[in-house]
């Protein structure tokens, strides 16, 4: 469990010491904030600033897309650096198990995505004083957003774990999530009403969309759990290759 801590402690250290993650904090905030404006602006003059299906629509969508952006850059050092500098060894011949090591990396990196959600909560509290907004479908859309960004950061570590150059890994990351958002897109193409249902679950754009509804439905929970639990395992038999 110490050495655990240990790594956790490491993970936080080499996250917050490097200014790429200043400089996207800074860039989201910046981009989050004049699309906020941007979206009260246009409900206002549609006269819809007290519909909530309206405004935090608006908002948690824009959040949501900036966010995967975010979470492409935030785990393309994950592992790819370890590779490159070659302590990704140090750490498999340690006490370490694999798995410590993919949570560590995980925790890490869904640090830096909750301190931007902490920063986000702004906007919603600036809508809530100014409507009659209620709690609950924010708070739905927070949990929401929350699962949808765990998916964006273990398609992240997965694709750090692949390559040794992060460009790479980012770009990686950032094909996959989109490719399994477009599947939402897809899905509303097939004619066949079995095949679009299921290929419209594969999506997280379709799970998300229900949270930022209101909506808490067991079948959005369940897709979001099995998403981890598959990427995460892929991600530990990645680092285990590493070994041979």
């Amino acid at each position: 469990m110490y050495s655990f801590y240990c790594l956790i402690r490491k993970e936080f250290k080499n996250t917050y010491s490097s200014p790429l993650v200043y400089i996207v904090t800074a860039l989201f905030i910046g981009l989050l904030g004049t699309l906020f404006f941007q979206s009260l602006l246009a409900a206002k003059a549609s006269g819809q600033l007290n519909s909530a299906d309206v405004v935090v629509k608006g908002v948690f969508g824009t959040l949501n897309s900036l966010l995967l952006f975010v979470c492409s850059l935030v785990t393309m050092r994950s592992f790819s650096d370890e590779k490159k500098h070659h302590t990704l060894d140090l750490l498999l011949i340690s006490k370490l198990s694999v798995t410590e090591i993919v949570v560590a990396k995980f925790i890490s990196a869904m640090s830096v995505v909750f301190l931007l959600l902490g920063i986000s909560t702004i906007f919603p509290i600036i809508i809530y004083f100014s409507s009659d907004i209620l709690v609950a479908p924010i708070a739905a859309a927070y949990l929401g957003t929350i699962l949808n960004i765990s998916f964006y950061v273990s398609v992240g570590l997965l694709a750090s774990s692949l390559t040794e150059n992060q460009i790479i890994a980012a770009i990686l990351s950032f094909t996959v999530n989109l490719s399994f958002l477009m599947l939402a897109w897809t899905s509303q193409m097939s004619d066949n009403f079995m095949v679009a249902q299921i290929i419209g679950f594969l999506s997280p754009a379709t799970h998300v969309e229900a949270f930022i509804r209101g909506a808490i439905r067991s079948s959005d929970i369940i897709f979001y759990i099995s998403s981890l639990t598959f990427f995460g395992f892929a991600t530990k038999k990645s680092v285990e290759a590493v070994r041979w």
